[in-house]
């Protein structure tokens, strides 16, 4: 059973100071124009006939809770919440269910669901750590030795281990796909510092030579602290980055315009990186992640297989610098309330690169 708030309640509403103020409105609150994310629902042993959760606003982590249960509901999610759950075979508990169901309204209401192809976030096992949250297609595929850690996500070892996006960009654009030539994003999380010196940091990648369109993002690739990544062109960018754990999100909003992103904030920017068409050679036609494929070879390279710690991707449309930010408050929502990752409490040092 789970529990659902409704308008017009009367809560206390702890602060970081240890002050209390009510609130009348709890929905008003949180539709108002800072982000917030629901986290934990949790019964109040010590007050039978009341419940209560934590939320983040502005990045502050508050809990509330209520004096009176209003009502309950055996089936509050939301229904592209309830066609997830229905895909998986083992169900997530109640506590995760709310913060998936949490997430994803998140993302449809500020307007980024129907942006997104592809969302693969960590889960309780395997099947739930590679499904597409977004639809049952894309779902990843493991390949090579499997090493896994619930709400953690996998571990590559540099050799043999990637994930196989079943993501081709030239069928899926060709089938109406978000991700587009001039319109498109990608990304995922690293959740350690493992491989930062056999630069095997590998997010994802899709490689197609010198003449046609390609996405990557290879941490450590380049040298010390130094990430290079290809945005939907053969130009080979780079930043300097710590190789420490990172949400790392690039975006193409033109036919010129591309960014890259960690944590949210952006560590380069153009607006002269003019997008190349994408080829299908048959060969290796779908992205990875933890790995690179390549168009122009028929064989991997193993220094592009990662050696660290990956929690979750994400292939799509095109997100503006705001948006970006916001996606990554979002996400790091549920990854924070699963345990995989402390709420927003990364620091950033990097070279900030214009072109």
């Amino acid at each position: 059973m789970s529990l659902v708030v409704s308008t017009g309640l009367m809560l206390d509403t702890g602060s970081t100071d240890g002050t209390t103020k009510q609130l009348a409105d709890l929905q008003s609150y949180l539709a108002a124009d800072h982000p917030w994310q629901v986290v934990k629902v949790t019964d109040r042993a010590e007050a039978p006939n009341s419940f209560s959760w934590s939320y983040s606003v502005n990045n502050t982590w508050l809990s509330v809770y209520t004096q009176a249960v209003i009502s309950t509901d055996p089936d509050p999610y939301i229904a592209q919440s309830k066609a997830l759950f229905a895909r998986m075979t083992s169900q997530p508990s109640l506590e995760v269910k709310t913060l998936i169901d949490s997430c994803i309204r998140s993302l449809i209401d500020r307007g980024y669901w129907s942006r997104i192809d592809v969302l693969v976030m960590p889960g309780a096992d395997i099947q739930q750590s590679t499904r597409n949250w977004k639809a049952d297609q894309y779902n990843a595929t493991t390949v090579g030795t499997v090493d896994f850690l619930p709400y953690k996500g996998f571990l590559g070892n540099g050799t043999d281990f990637y994930l196989d996006s079943g993501f081709d960009p030239v069928a899926a654009m060709a089938a109406g796909s978000q991700f587009q030539r001039d319109s498109l994003s990608f990304g995922g999380g690293i959740q350690d510092t493992n491989g930062t010196t056999s630069k095997s940091r590998t997010v994802l990648g899709l490689y197609a030579g010198t003449t046609g369109a390609a996405i990557d993002i290879l941490p450590d690739a380049s040298g010390t602290n130094l990430t290079a990544f290809k945005i939907g062109s053969a130009a080979n960018l780079v930043a300097t980055v710590p190789m420490v754990p990172h949400h790392w999100f690039g975006s193409r909003t033109s036919s010129t315009a591309i960014a890259m992103y960690l944590d949210g904030k952006p560590i380069y920017t153009s607006a002269a990186n003019t997008s190349l068409p994408w080829f299908d050679d048959g060969l290796h036609t779908t992205i990875k992640y933890m790995g690179r494929a390549s168009y122009a070879s028929s064989a991997w390279t193993t220094t592009r297989l990662s050696k660290a710690r990956h929690s979750y991707f994400i292939l799509g449309g095109a997100f503006t610098q705001a948006e970006a930010l916001d996606l990554n408050f979002i996400l790091n929502a549920y990854l924070a309330g699963t345990g995989s990752e402390d709420p927003l409490t990364r620091t950033l040092t990097a070279t900030m690169v214009t072109s």
